[in-house]
Parts: structure tokens; C-alpha cells; sequence
């Protein structure tokens, strides 16, 4: 297949310095699968997915019935709709206030508060202990940081 490719943009794969043959045998040699990448992208995407938020967490979440607006003339950050007396609204951990039904969708489908990201617990436990290994690490560079800067002032 890839001497076809040669062949059909009339050159050879030993031509000398030439740059665009250097990507041409790169391509080749990736072609071949001889390269020292080897990306599944299926499984690198599935990774990183969320998965929804806990079912529990969800059901435990303060919900409140709007007397005039939760926060004045503040609005859904999802639907956009402004609060509507009597309605239904819900408070994230991170402060964020949504109408129930447009974050109780939103958490089906994933765990994080749309507007700042901030992660509700899941009942993944794979999932869940790739976040306890993401924030251990995050701790750990911050007391190197915080190490080297002691030593260093």
C-alpha cells in the first residue's frame, strides 16, 4: 500500500535530503505500525468521560422553592430562564444555582456543575479513584513547589 503512495506522487523512498520525503517515511513507518506512538483513541476517550454524578449525592442536594428570585434577577445557567416565584431550584456544593429539572438532566449525564466544573462524587469507583490519584498529585507538586521555594528565598 505504500509503495502505491510513492508511485502514485512519482517518487522513491531513497531519494536523499529531501524534506518532504522525511514525512513521506514518516507516514510510512507509522503506516506500518512501527511507530513509538501507539494511541488508542477509543480507550483515551473513554477515559477521560465523566460518568453521572451519584444518585445518592443527587437526592441530597438542597432544594428550594424561589420566594421572589434565588439571587434577585439571576437566571438558569442553563436553560438561561429567569427564576420564577414558587419554582424549584437547586444549589450545587460550588454555590451554583439551577432549576431542578435543567441540572437534574445535566447530572444524569455527568458529574461536574456546567459553569465551574467542580466534581460531584459518582458511584464509579474506577472513576473515583482516578480523581483521589489526580488530587494526591496535585497536593504532591504543590509541596514540591512549595519546598523548592522555601529553599531557594
Amino acid at each position: 500500500m505504500t509503495s502505491l503512495y510513492f508511485e502514485e506522487h512519482d517518487c522513491s523512498d531513497n531519494e536523499g535530503d529531501n524534506p518532504a520525503l522525511d514525512l513521506l517515511l514518516l507516514a510510512r513507518m507509522f503506516m506500518r505500525s512501527e511507530g513509538m506512538i501507539d494511541v488508542d483513541i477509543n480507550s483515551f476517550s473513554e477515559e477521560l468521560k465523566a460518568p453521572p454524578a451519584s444518585k445518592k449525592v443527587v437526592q441530597e442536594l438542597p432544594r428550594t422553592k424561589a420566594k421572589n428570585t434565588p439571587t434577585g434577577k439571576a437566571s438558569c445557567p442553563v436553560c438561561l430562564e429567569k427564576y420564577e416565584k414558587k419554582e424549584v431550584y437547586i444549589e450545587l456544593p460550588c454555590m451554583h444555582k439551577f432549576h431542578e429539572d435543567c441540572i437534574l438532566s445535566w447530572l444524569n449525564q455527568t458529574n461536574s456543575c456546567p459553569v465551574c466544573r467542580h466534581e460531584l462524587p459518582t458511584d464509579n469507583s474506577e472513576y473515583e479513584e482516578m480523581r483521589i490519584q489526580k488530587e494526591h498529585e496535585k497536593q504532591r507538586t504543590f509541596r514540591v513547589a512549595a519546598l523548592h521555594s522555601s529553599m531557594f528565598c
